[in-house]
C-alpha cells in the first residue's frame, strides 16, 4: 500500500501511538524549530505546544496559497530562515475537517532540498487514495486502521525510512522495541518494529491486515476515482440544489478528495442538530450518517475562515447516487421544517 519495504512498517496501537513515537523520539532542544501547516489537526498541534512549553522549541506555520494549498515558496523561506534549527516538518495530508489534499509530494521535495526530516499524517488519505512514500518524499508516515481503511479501532501503523531509522529512536521502548543487553545498556530493534509495543490487540492487528488487503485491491481497481466522482457530484448538488436554502460547501483547495464539508445557514455551533436529524431519518427519508468537525480540530484554519463547525460527509466507493439523494433530501427536509 505504501510502496516500501516490509521492515519499514511498524504496526502500532493507534495512529496517535505511531505519531507520538516519531515526534517525541526527536531529541528536542531549546531553539529548535518545528514547521507545520495552517490546516494541522488539533491533537498534533497540542503536542507541538507541549513541546514548546517543555523544551522551548519554536512552532512555525507555513502560509497557504489563495487556492488553499500549502505555499511551498513560504515553506522554503521558513526552512532557509531557520536553517540548521528545523528538526521536523510535520503536516497532515488531508485534514479531518475538509476535503482538501495538501501537496505532500511538493512538501517532500522542499524538505529533501533543505535536508529536513518530513513526517506526514496520512490518517485521512490511507485507504482512500494511492500512496507512494518515495513520491511523497516523507521520512515518516503515520495512519490509522479505521477511517477510509475501514479496519478496527485500536490499530495504526508507521512508515519509517531506513535512512531515518539510522538516527531516529522511538519516543519510548519496551522489551519488544528494544533489548536490555547489560545492566547499563540497551539496543534498539532493527527495522520499524522498534516503534511497536509488546502489548497489542492481535485481533486489531489481524483486522488491519485484512483491511489493507481489501484497500489495495480496491485502489488497484480505481476506487479513488469513484470516490472523487461521488464527492464532486455531491458538492455540485449541495451548491446547485440547496444553495438557495442556505447550504454552503466549505471545502477549499487546489485538490479535493472524498471528504465533503458543508454548513447550513444559521446553524453555526448547532450543526449537531442537523446531524441528529439526518441520523434519525427526519422528514421520512432514509437515515444518513454525517459527522461534525469543530473548531478545536483545526483552530488555525477555522478561525481564519470564521467557522465554528461544519458537517462532514465522507464518500467511499461503496456509496452510490441513491445515498446522495438521501442526504440531499434530508437536508431539504431539515430546511423546510426541521430548523
Amino acid at each position: 500500500m505504501l510502496r516500501c519495504a516490509p521492515d519499514e512498517v511498524g504496526v502500532c496501537c493507534s495512529a496517535t501511538h505511531a505519531w507520538c513515537m516519531v515526534v517525541y523520539g526527536i531529541d528536542w532542544a531549546p531553539g529548535d524549530v518545528l514547521v507545520t501547516g495552517r490546516h494541522e489537526y488539533g491533537s498534533n498541534f497540542i503536542a507541538y505546544l507541549q513541546l514548546s512549553r517543555r523544551f522551548g522549541i519554536h512552532v512555525a506555520v507555513a502560509r497557504e496559497t489563495p487556492a488553499g494549498d500549502v505555499d511551498l515558496a513560504d515553506l522554503a523561506r521558513l526552512l532557509s530562515e531557520h536553517r540548521g534549527k528545523v528538526r521536523l516538518v510535520s503536516m497532515t495530508h488531508v485534514p479531518t475537517s475538509s476535503g482538501r489534499v495538501y501537496s505532500a509530494g511538493g512538501v517532500g521535495e522542499v524538505c529533501r532540498a533543505h535536508r529536513v526530516t518530513f513526517l506526514l499524517d496520512a490518517c485521512q488519505s490511507a485507504g482512500q487514495m494511492p500512496l507512494d512514500v518515495a513520491a511523497l518524499g516523507c521520512d515518516f508516515l503515520t495512519a490509522t486502521s479505521r477511517k477510509y481503511l475501514r479496519g478496527p479501532r485500536g490499530a495504526g501503523f508507521v512508515y519509517a525510512s531506513r535512512a531515518a531509522m539510522e538516527w531516529h529512536e522511538p519516543g519510548w521502548l519496551d522489551n519488544w522495541g528494544g533489548e536490555w543487553t547489560a545492566p547499563g545498556a540497551y539496543r534498539v530493534r532493527e527495522g520499524a518494529r522498534r516503534y511497536e509495543l509488546y502489548e497489542m490487540s492481535f485481533a486489531a492487528k489481524a483486522g488491519l491486515g485484512v483491511a489493507a488487503r481489501l484497500a489495495n485491491g480496491a485502489l488497484a481497481a480505481g476506487s479513488y476515482g469513484r470516490v472523487r466522482e461521488l464527492a464532486d457530484e455531491l458538492r455540485g448538488r449541495l451548491e446547485g440544489e440547496l444553495g438557495g436554502a442556505g447550504v454552503a460547501v466549505a471545502d477549499r483547495g487546489a485538490h479535493l478528495c472524498g471528504i465533503v464539508s458543508f454548513t447550513v445557514a444559521g446553524m453555526q455551533g448547532r450543526h449537531d442538530e442537523v446531524r441528529e436529524f439526518l441520523a434519525r431519518g427526519g422528514g421520512g427519508h432514509p437515515r444518513v450518517n454525517v459527522s461534525v468537525s469543530r473548531r478545536p480540530s483545526t483552530r488555525l484554519d477555522y478561525e481564519g475562515r470564521g467557522l465554528h463547525d461544519v458537517l462532514r460527509a465522507s464518500l467511499h466507493y461503496y456509496n452510490d447516487e441513491a445515498d446522495l439523494d438521501s442526504l440531499v433530501a434530508g437536508l431539504r427536509a431539515f430546511r423546510g421544517g426541521g430548523a
